[in-house]
């Protein structure tokens, strides 16, 4: 697993990709037509280098800061 600011990095449980959510991340169930919303802070790509540009392209669809990818650290 790994951090990256506000986001956290991990392997997908059942897919081959890895995937990033935001400390801000929410969903909430809206009926059986809807189903689960959520408020977009979720992305994932098959590597990390494409996770990092995916990243970058949700804040920038949010108009969010820009997450520094030096910021990336492994954790336990």
């Amino acid at each position: 697993m790994y951090s990256l600011g506000p986001w956290r990095i991990e392997r997908s449980e059942w897919l081959p990709e890895w995937e990033a959510t935001h400390e801000d991340y929410d969903a909430s169930w809206e009926g059986e037509e809807d189903g689960y919303v959520s408020n977009g802070l979720h992305t994932s790509a098959t590597t990390i280098p494409d996770l990092l540009f995916e990243i970058e392209e949700v804040e920038r669809c949010k108009d969010m800061p820009l997450t520094p990818h030096s910021l990336l650290t492994e954790i336990a």
